[in-house]
């Protein structure tokens, strides 16, 4: 098996690292053209929160923010969400 060996220098290197990850960051963003969720569960909204499940509740209860249930699940609305983050 051939190798071959490239030398270049530390500027060049640097500049196709950086063209490489470039590319790997926008076609990774392309690929997920996923909608953005409008509502998160409990969990995921106490982790946006970084607080407990017991304080979403709590939340919920006193008006704070609103609930949408599905089935058993509870799904909360990420702008009622950002609104409590901006306040």
């Amino acid at each position: 098996m051939k190798q071959n060996l490239i030398i270049t220098s530390k500027a060049e290197l640097s500049g196709l690292i950086e063209d490489a990850v470039s590319k790997a960051l926008e076609s990774s963003t392309q690929n997920h053209n996923e909608p953005e969720k409008k509502f998160l569960s409990r969990s995921q909204s106490a982790k946006y929160l970084s607080c407990s499940i017991q304080l979403i509740d709590k939340m919920i209860r006193s008006g704070k923010l609103s609930k949408h249930k599905v089935g058993r699940k509870t799904l909360i609305p990420v702008k009622d969400l950002e609104a409590i983050l901006s306040s």
